[in-house]
């Protein structure tokens, strides 16, 4: 078995004990991107945008390099001086060596969506993953959800505060050939809860590869979500200088969101990225 089939029965085998519905929502969206194909300037939304050296790219699954990884590899991109938790990504995959995740306050979630997956117990990743960013119209979001591998699960329970900002970092390395990864990000901050999230994309050589990343947010009523954005893409990155764009609107778009609830989500498709924003106490999506 050649490492990328390893990264895919990682993912596969994680999958076996999720949700009946989650595992449902995975199958359509393969199907769905099947069915759409890669984006075209002929799409309104990418009208200005060419998606074709994407799709002329033979890209392949990300292999697991969390192993040739170092902490000094990690330190010229880490916040944790400013954040009291780092999750650090390596082609998409956790790596618990590199992370730094003290002990957090009572009923703070902050770890592995795989090792999640894999436990398959969670009412919120039922209620939520996949639900609030959808996959019918939108090729990348399709892709993104029918393929990820892991990424980060935040829940910040009712009335926390969560002072310092919560660090994602993913690292992008390759092996000389065109690799792609798909992150996935679920947050979920409940009833008067505060959290502030920090999301990296870097990579560490100048190999082509694709970062087709979706995050989910969803905030109860008078809750907040504050996210940022960081792109350290170097070489021949793809989609990387989109993540910041579209992560710094997330704090602005949640304010507006909540403030015009009649419309339940906003979607940014920048790039090759998209946030999606859900204010669950209009009763849309997961709440």
């Amino acid at each position: 078995m050649s490492p990328r089939d390893d990264v895919l029965a990682t993912a596969d085998a994680a999958w076996d004990t999720a949700p009946s519905s989650l595992k449902d929502a995975r199958d359509r969206a393969r199907h769905r991107f099947e069915a759409l194909g890669f984006p075209t300037t002929s799409d309104e939304e990418w009208r200005f945008t060419s998606v074709a050296p994407i799709a002329g790219t033979k890209f392949a699954p990300a292999v697991d390099r969390r192993s040739a990884l170092r902490r000094a590899d990690v330190a010229p991109f880490s916040l944790v001086d400013a954040s009291a938790i780092e999750l650090v990504f390596v082609n998409g995959l956790f790596s618990s060596e590199l992370s730094s995740i003290p002990t957090v306050s009572r009923g703070l979630r902050v770890e592995s969506l795989a090792a999640e997956l894999a436990a398959g117990h969670s009412e919120i990743l039922e209620k939520c993953l996949t639900r609030v960013a959808p996959f019918e119209q939108r090729a990348f979001t399709a892709l993104n959800t029918g393929l990820f591998v892991d990424g980060a699960f935040i829940h910040v329970p009712a009335g926390d505060t969560v002072d310092a900002p919560i660090h994602l970092l993913f690292i992008a390395t390759t092996d000389g050939r065109p690799a792609m990864v798909h992150p996935r990000v679920l947050v979920v901050v409940d009833q008067s809860a505060h959290a502030s999230i920090v999301e990296s994309y870097v990579s560490l050589n100048g190999d082509r590869y694709l970062t087709n990343a979706v995050t989910e947010v969803v905030v109860g009523e008078n809750g907040r979500a504050r996210g940022f954005g960081v792109s350290a893409g170097g070489g021949r990155a793809t989609g990387a200088a989109a993540a910041a764009a579209a992560l710094a609107a997330l704090a602005a778009a949640a304010s507006a969101a909540r403030a015009a609830c009649a419309t339940c989500f906003s979607i940014w498709p920048l790039g090759w990225m998209t946030i999606v924003f859900s204010n669950s106490s209009s009763g849309c999506c997961c709440a």
